[in-house]
C-alpha cells in the first residue's frame, strides 16, 4: 500500500511539474489560469475519491484537503462531504463535525446562489412578457386606428350619398332640364366610389409606412449590391405578412373579389407596390435578391388582371410608376 501511495505521489508530482511548464508557455491570462486551477482541484477531488474506494483514508484525506481549498464552491462542498465521511469512519467525531459544518456552510452558499439565478431567470421572463404585452398592445392600437379611419371614411361616403339623395328630393318640375346631368352624375357614382377606394388604399399605405418592418425593409434596400446582401428572414417575412394582413385588410379583400385568381404572393406584391419600395426591396421581402423574380410575378399578375379579367385600371393604379 505504501508503495502504491509513493507511486501516486510521483505521478501527481510529474503531472503538476509538466503542467507548470506548459503554463509558462501559455499567455498569462486570467481565463487560462482559472481553467488550470479548476482542473487541478478537480483532479485532487477525483484522486481523493479513488483512495476512498481503496480504503486508503490517509491518502484520500491529503487530496481532499487540497481540493477543499479550491475557489470552486461545488468542488469545495463535495470535498468537505467526503472528509466528513472519512473522519466519521475513523471515529474522529469532533473533526467530522467541523467538516460537516463547512459542508453545510458551502451547501447553503450554493443554495443562495441558485436562488439568485432563479430570481434572475424569473426577472428575465417577466421582461420578455412585458415586451410581448407591449407589442400586442401596439398592434391593437394600430388596428383600432385603422378601424377608426375606415369608419370615418364610411361616414363620409354615407354622408355624400345622403346629400345626393337629399338633393334629388329638392328638384322641382322647373328643373327637369337638369335631370339629364343628374343622371350622368348618378351613373358616374361607381367611378367616384372607386376613386374613394383608391384613396383608402393609399391611406392604408401611409399608415403601414409607420411600422417597424417597413423601416427594416428600407434599411435593407440601401445595401451595396456588390457585397453580401441580406434578405428578410423567414421570421421577418411572417411578421411582414401579418402587418400586411392587418393594415391592408380591405385592399386584400377587394383583390380577392375581382375574379383574377390572384395567389397569396400575388396579393403580397400588390400590397408592396402601393409603397415607395424599389423592385430590389420587394425581392428582399420574398427572401430573394433577384429583381427578375418580381418582374416575372408582375407579368403574371398583369395577364390575370387585364387579359383574364377586366381590371386594367386597378392594375395601372397598383403598379403606377409614381409609387416607385
Amino acid at each position: 500500500m505504501r508503495v502504491l501511495n509513493i507511486a501516486y505521489c510521483i505521478l501527481i508530482s510529474v503531472h503538476f511539474c509538466f503542467g507548470s511548464i506548459c503554463e509558462e508557455n501559455i499567455p498569462k491570462t486570467k481565463v487560462l489560469r482559472s481553467e488550470c486551477v479548476l482542473s487541478r482541484d478537480s483532479l485532487y477531488l477525483r484522486k481523493g475519491m479513488e483512495f476512498i474506494e481503496k480504503l486508503d483514508y490517509d491518502s484520500a484525506a491529503i487530496y481532499l484537503l487540497k481540493s477543499a481549498n479550491s475557489d470552486n464552491i461545488p468542488i469545495k462542498t463535495e470535498s468537505y462531504l467526503y472528509l466528513n465521511f472519512i473522519e466519521t469512519r475513523l471515529q474522529n467525531y469532533d473533526i467530522a463535525l467541523n467538516y460537516l459544518e463547512q459542508y453545510h456552510k458551502n451547501a447553503m452558499l450554493l443554495f443562495h446562489r441558485s436562488l439568485e439565478i432563479e430570481d434572475s431567470v424569473r426577472n428575465h421572463k417577466e421582461n420578455i412578457d412585458n415586451i410581448i404585452y407591449s407589442i400586442n398592445r401596439q398592434n391593437k392600437t394600430r388596428l383600432y386606428v385603422v378601424i377608426f379611419l375606415c369608419v370615418i371614411l364610411l361616414t363620409i361616403i354615407l354622408l355624400m350619398i345622403y346629400l345626393q339623395h337629399k338633393g334629388l328630393s329638392v328638384f322641382s318640375k322647373r328643373k327637369k332640364a337638369e335631370l339629364e346631368k343628374l343622371n350622368s352624375t348618378i351613373l358616374s357614382k361607381k367611378d367616384i366610389n372607386q376613386s374613394l377606394s383608391y384613396n383608402t388604399y393609399l391611406l392604408q399605405a401611409e399608415i403601414f409606412k409607420q411600422t417597424t418592418i417597413y423601416a427594416e425593409i428600407k434599411e435593407l434596400e440601401k445595401q451595396d449590391k456588390s457585397k453580401n446582401i441580406k434578405v428578410l428572414t423567414y421570421e421577418k417575412q411572417d411578421h411582414l405578412q401579418r402587418e400586411l394582413d392587418i393594415l391592408f385588410e380591405n385592399f386584400q379583400k377587394d383583390l380577392r373579389c375581382i375574379d383574377a385568381r390572384l395567389s397569396q404572393n400575388d396579393i403580397k406584391l400588390c400590397c408592396l407596390s402601393l409603397l415607395p419600395i424599389s423592385s430590389f426591396g420587394k425581392a428582399l421581402c420574398f427572401g430573394s435578391t433577384e429583381i427578375n423574380v418580381i418582374k416575372q410575378r408582375k407579368y403574371y399578375i398583369k395577364r390575370k388582371m387585364t387579359e383574364e379579367s377586366d381590371n386594367t385600371l386597378l392594375f395601372d393604379f397598383i403598379f403606377s410608376a409614381r409609387k416607385e
